[in-house]
């Protein structure tokens, strides 16, 4: 067997093994903790990926490459002992390795584990859709190729557009930038916990934050539009003529209230109602306020109606007779049946709040009764519809007709 000649000078901190079929990269740094004087160690290997049957040029060359390889370590162990927060205790645990299911778990309970916002529910379906490509026991480094990010983006695409709940096949990228921003969380965790070696990352360039794991260009895609008055009484007609009532109320309701479906629409009890007020007074996990929404006639005349039945419940919430699957399984039969292109839950706080916005309410209580900030009212949910676009046209020459100041009613 040709060997490669190993009478060569390595860098300081960088030798062979006992058999040559790696490079040991050691360093120690004398570094000040809490004001005194210590030295710190680390410890890495590069395996030389020596092949059978390889010639003396091809064996030199992959000793080559290896040998890049252990530089780039040893720059990085400097940068890492470096940085002012690595002490002997944390420098023992980087001889674990972390596996991804593991290191998402404790993450998990320390960052959203007490989350009370509803923040904690979106990252479970992150982490879903995370779970769903890649195997609960790979291990962190192993998940750091090029292949493997774009598999897992092409593999988000495919599994969004499939959704049941996705009924205009749409695809927004800033979905697939959360998912690759949970994976990031996860890398930065095992990192900092001794689980990941910063050698290891798709990028481990310290100065590249996204860690080779780049998020996708953001893309418009199509709008999610509000109900038109003429849908919303067609959904209603045709839910009475089927005898679903409850679902008349609980449509009415959502559009007139703004509630999100699952974490308020579902909660709510009926003494949050006041009925002197006439108010409904209801809190709002999603950013830990409470809101209180002036009732329309029709809204308080449903609470009139199922006062008696909450009242009876020990919970005393107002729908407790649906569930959120039973909510969009729902939406989905009627917007089926009236033949609607975006009909779900969701679609009901869009249309609360256009409608204030076409009745010319300023965004400062459009976000506050939608429970949002005003830069989100203004961005996401002060959307037109098509009788609102239909209306524009109508009066584009109207009362405000602007004509030039010398044209004599004519049309050039």
């Amino acid at each position: 067997m040709v060997t490669v000649n190993t009478n060569l000078v390595l860098p300081k901190g960088i030798s062979l093994s006992k058999h040559q079929t790696s490079f040991r990269i050691q360093t120690r740094k004398k570094v000040m903790i809490d004001g005194k004087r210590d030295k710190l160690p680390a410890f890495g290997t590069v395996k030389i990926n020596y092949q059978p049957n390889m010639t003396a040029l091809q064996r030199q060359e992959c000793f080559n490459a290896a040998l890049e390889e252990a530089k780039k370590e040893k720059i990085l162990q400097v940068a890492r002992l470096s940085n002012g927060t690595v002490t002997k205790e944390n420098l023992k645990k980087l001889k674990a390795v972390g596996t991804l299911k593991a290191t998402y778990d404790t993450l998990f309970l320390e960052r959203w584990g007490h989350s009370k916002t509803g923040n904690d529910i979106n990252i479970k379906h992150y982490a879903a859709d995370v779970f769903s490509f890649f195997p609960s026991d790979i291990r962190l480094d192993a998940m750091q190729t090029h292949d493997y990010y774009k598999e897992f983006v092409k593999h988000c695409k495919k599994a969004i557009e499939n959704r049941k709940a996705n009924h205009m096949a749409t695809v927004s990228t800033n979905t697939i930038n959360k998912r690759l921003g949970l994976l990031r969380d996860i890398f930065r965790y095992g990192i900092a916990h001794g689980l990941l070696d910063q050698s290891k990352l798709l990028n481990p360039d310290l100065r590249i934050t996204d860690m080779g794991w780049v998020n996708l260009p953001i893309i418009t895609v199509k709008k999610k539009m509000a109900l038109t008055a003429e849908e919303e009484r067609r959904v209603l007609d045709k839910a009475k003529e089927m005898g679903q009532h409850d679902f008349c109320d609980a449509l009415v309701w959502l559009n007139d209230t703004g509630m999100r479906q699952r974490t308020e629409f579902l909660k709510f009890t009926i003494d949050d109602v006041d009925f002197k007020r006439n108010t409904v007074h209801f809190y709002r996990p999603k950013t830990d306020v409470w809101t209180t929404v002036f009732l329309t006639p029709r809204a308080k005349e449903i609470a009139l109606r199922l006062k008696d039945r909450a009242n009876l419940r020990e919970d005393k919430r107002v729908f407790a007779h649906f569930t959120g699957r039973s909510m969009r399984t729902l939406f989905d039969k009627f917007r089926k049946l009236c033949k609607l292109p975006d009909f779900t839950p969701y679609v009901t706080r869009h249309t609360f709040m256009t409608k204030l916005g076409k009745n010319k309410v300023v965004p400062a209580t459009i976000a506050k009764l939608g429970g949002v900030t005003i830069e989100t009212a203004q961005k996401y949910y002060v959307h037109s519809n098509t009788e609102m676009e239909e209306e524009a046209m109508e009066n584009l020459n109207g009362t405000n007709d602007m004509r030039g100041h010398n044209s004599k009613n004519r049309i050039e």
